[in-house]
């Protein structure tokens, strides 16, 4: 499985491009968004096609996580800290699959990303 992982804009982990790969306009991956909003993940789940991009963003007041696996059962694929109101993250799914992921801090907090092949 591939991911590229992102916080803030920064690129935190990242997967090598095939050899002689640039980047173009028309190579921009969708981009979806997930929200911690009232302490649920919304939406709970998500599908999106391979390669897709999503953006985690906190919006509310109080500090939450996005991490990959299942309470106590943590698969270190991603983990996204999102400390205060409007912290985001962003999460490149490159392999079809179905991806869970929790809140560290507030268990109750679980989401699933679907990747699906068109």
């Amino acid at each position: 499985m591939q991911f590229r992982l992102l916080l803030a804009g920064v690129l935190i982990a990242s997967c090598a491009a095939p050899s002689g790969a640039t980047p173009t306009t028309a190579d921009t991956p969708a981009v979806s968004t997930v929200e911690a909003t009232g302490f649920l993940f919304r939406p709970a789940e998500l599908t999106v096609s391979p390669g897709s991009n999503v953006s985690f963003v906190n919006n509310d007041h109080i500090h939450h996580t996005v991490t990959s696996g299942t309470v106590g059962d943590q698969d270190d694929l991603f983990d996204l800290n999102l400390p205060e109101k409007g912290a985001a993250g962003e999460v490149t799914f490159d392999t079809p699959g179905r991806f869970e992921y929790f809140c560290a801090i507030h268990s109750h907090m679980r989401g699933v990303v679907e990747v699906k092949a068109p």
